[in-house]
């Protein structure tokens, strides 16, 4: 609450500041032209030449294509890829996951009581009288004299959240006469915790030192602790038994697909027949990656590395999420370096290429045309011939 205060302390100096440098001085005239661009509209029509009109149906020069080939070698080039077969060990998909039983249920269900229920909570009323950091014997004395007689007031009849809207310095509740709501264990200052928790409903405590001062503590409602039935818990209670016997056994195999994939380096086949794995064959895999598992960086790394593209061999166990159990093996079956495709093979996405390129340069010079004519003082429907013109109308900025 007090943090809250200052928070709202320096919003308020900082909303002046920024009032103070925000401020400017406009002239007449400067207003007058910044409405005036502004707020202009302008009547706008325009023309638009498809390049595909101006497609040409002669022969490309074989020079042109080659000169084409030469200058954009990138263009034509087919990255380096490898075709991988691969196992996955997933605790989300591991077969034979048996139900728990209804004794393993409820034997959970009595060995974490806490886990199902929610510990006894208390609703309070305060009053604070603050003593800063550092203050002397005096001031202390003089926190604890002014709770007393709070204290006094209240015993003598006053109703507790009159005298608390009146005399307490928590900011927070001084309005609601105190009132700090529905809180559990672990929340408040703990010697205040202490004396909230040690009340029974209604009485009022003696004045208790925080680290923020004097309170006069009064517990207005006790929420006993509470635990949900078993049935209300069963569905809970499966997911989590059988979240763990997954866990447990995934670990078990991961630890075994290791052992498996390092004993016979150059095969996936019995890993894959003693541990009830599919082997999966991917596509063509380039290094920018491909989809799914393969765009993941562990192991496109894996994929590409020198030992498997070389030898052949088996990689180490992959993890490729770090919060998910799964683990995953891979081995290069198919691998191929970066190349230029030949001239032959794309000679016709050239010659594409090339009559696109004439074709806008052909539109090109047709709308300079149109311009040169337009700037003579012809009208745009005049030079548009059978281009439809669109027309917008008054639009703004």
């Amino acid at each position: 609450a007090q943090f809250e205060d200052r928070l709202r302390q320096r919003l308020l100096v900082a909303q002046l500041a920024r009032a103070l440098e925000a401020t400017e001085l406009v002239t007449a005239r400067e207003l007058s032209e910044t409405t005036r661009l502004t707020r202009q509209k302008r009547d706008l029509s325009y023309v638009t030449l498809p390049a595909e009109r101006f497609v040409s149906a002669d022969p490309i020069a074989d020079t042109d294509i080659s000169d084409y080939y030469e200058a954009n070698r990138a263009k034509f080039e087919t990255p380096e890829e490898v075709k991988v077969e691969y196992l996955v060990l997933d605790a989300e998909h591991l077969p034979g996951l048996a139900v728990p039983s209804e004794d393993q249920l409820r034997e959970a269900y009595a060995a974490h009581p806490e886990h199902f229920g929610q510990p006894e909570r208390r609703r309070a009323r305060h009053i604070l009288i603050s003593v800063p950091s550092g203050a002397d014997e005096a001031a202390d004395a003089q926190a604890k004299e002014a709770i007393e007689r709070a204290r006094e007031r209240i015993e003598g009849g006053e109703d507790f959240a009159t005298v608390a809207k009146e005399v307490s310095q928590d900011p927070g509740t001084k309005g609601k006469g105190g009132d700090l709501g529905e809180f559990g264990r672990g929340v408040m200052d703990p010697a205040f915790e202490q004396a909230a928790f040690s009340l029974p409903k209604g009485q009022i405590s003696q004045p208790v030192r925080s680290r923020f001062g004097y309170h006069l503590i009064e517990t207005t409602e006790v929420i006993p602790a509470s635990t949900k039935p078993f049935e209300e818990v069963r569905g809970e209670l499966i997911a989590e038994l059988t979240k763990q016997e997954a866990s447990s056994r995934f670990f078990d195999q991961s630890e075994r697909l290791a052992t498996l994939v390092y004993e016979t380096p150059d095969t996936l086949r019995p890993a894959a027949e003693q541990l009830g794995l599919q082997i999966q064959t991917s596509d063509w895999i380039p290094r920018s990656g491909g989809a799914g598992l393969f765009a993941n960086p562990k192991v496109l790394n894996a994929a590409f590395s020198e030992d498997l593209i070389k030898q052949g061999v088996n990689s180490e166990l992959i993890e490729p999420e770090r919060d998910r159990m799964q683990a995953v093996v891979v081995r290069v079956v198919e691998h191929r370096d970066a190349s230029v495709k030949p001239l032959a093979e794309v000679r016709e996405e050239i010659v594409a290429a090339l009559r696109q390129a004439h074709a806008l340069e052909a539109a090109l010079a047709a709308a300079d045309a149109m311009r040169t004519r337009v700037r003579e003082g012809a009208g745009v429907s005049d030079v548009a011939g059978d281009y439809p013109v669109q027309r917008l109308g008054l639009v703004t900025r």
